[in-house]
């Protein structure tokens, strides 16, 4: 007697197409809505991205693909008033605040997530966007501890 294995649930057709536009939405950020049927060109609405069924079952499947990113990090280099303002104005943006000055403290950046003395051992944190509002006080060294580890922008 042949044992048949058993059936996973239904979609196995589509996963592939869904597993390639989602790298797609996140990547580009933007959410979709996508439209699999077997005759995609017939499919007419606002925003819809139209594509081939490859289901031998010939029905249509609807998904809507919406990217959930991290928030932005922003590393941000000194303890001047400029400093503590960026770091208030980048938290109301939605950035996640590392303040890396020797000289921080919590109380002057209350909406920081770390306060470190220093770059940490394992570099900044990947895509990191940096700033260095250091006023002449320790420049070089902010520049150049970032530089080390390709940000995302720094200035």
């Amino acid at each position: 007697m042949r044992r048949r294995s058993p059936r996973l649930g239904g979609g196995g057709c589509t996963r592939s197409t869904l597993l390639r536009e989602s790298l797609r939405a996140i990547a580009d950020g933007e959410p979709r809505l996508l439209s699999l049927s077997p005759e995609p060109g017939t499919e007419h609405r606002a925003g819809l991205v139209a594509l081939p069924m490859t289901c031998k079952s010939g029905g249509v499947v609807d998904l809507y693909v919406e990217p959930v990113l991290p928030a932005p990090r922003l590393l941000l280099f000194g303890t001047s008033l400029a400093a503590r303002t960026l770091a208030r104005i980048g938290h109301a943006m939605g950035y996640r605040i590392d303040v890396v000055d020797p000289e921080a403290d919590q109380s002057a950046y209350p909406h920081a997530e770390r306060i470190l003395a220093d770059v940490p051992p394992e570099g900044l944190p990947q895509g990191a966007y940096v700033l260095v509002a250091t006023m002449s006080e320790r420049d070089l060294d902010a520049i150049e501890a970032a530089a080390r580890f390709a940000p995302a922008i720094s200035a």
